[in-house]
């Protein structure tokens, strides 16, 4: 399955391969992805989807993240989007998973090209003035627990709600 090739790749960071990094596809293959989640999870490995502030799908459709969560996936939000350099709405998105209970774990996204501008320390910052030092805490023994293949601290995730605009133009 060529969707499970893609997906399906253990990057070897966490010793007792309980834990796994799933990149989101296009929105086509999202019933895919539900099926290749629900597949690993019958295995014994917790999926861990990253940057889901990010994709279309999921802003649009904020109930499918929680879903996910609810079932025991996961979530890796990126420092990045904490910060805003991949753009309000994903800040904005950011935000929100954390305050409904959506998000687990923050990774730097560093590579050899983006260095210079690695900000994981720096959104921890961002994320104490706004929550306090716990939810810092809660994040980074979080981090620590999935390299050591433990168990994730998670709170009970809640939907978000999204306003509707009436009358208002």
């Amino acid at each position: 399955m060529l969707l499970q090739e893609i997906y399906y790749t253990n990057t070897g960071f966490d010793e007792s391969n309980k834990y796994l990094i799933i990149d989101l596809p296009e929105e086509a293959a999202i019933k895919q992805f539900e099926n290749l989640i629900y597949k690993i999870q019958l295995k014994g490995i917790v999926p861990i989807i990253s940057e889901p502030e990010m994709h279309p799908f999921i802003l649009d459709n904020s109930q499918k993240l929680y879903q996910f969560v609810k079932n025991g996936a996961i979530i890796q939000l990126s420092a990045a989007s904490i910060l805003g350099q991949n753009g309000r709405k994903a800040k904005r998105a950011a935000f929100q998973f954390i305050e409904h209970g959506l998000a687990h774990v923050i990774a730097s996204g560093v590579t050899a090209q983006a260095f210079k501008t690695y900000g994981l320390q720096r959104a921890y910052d961002a994320l104490g003035k706004h929550y306090g030092s716990q939810m810092i805490y809660m994040l980074k023994e979080n981090a620590e627990s999935i390299v050591r293949g433990e168990a994730v601290y998670k709170e009970r995730p809640e939907r978000i709600k999204h306003a509707k605009l009436s009358g208002i133009f």
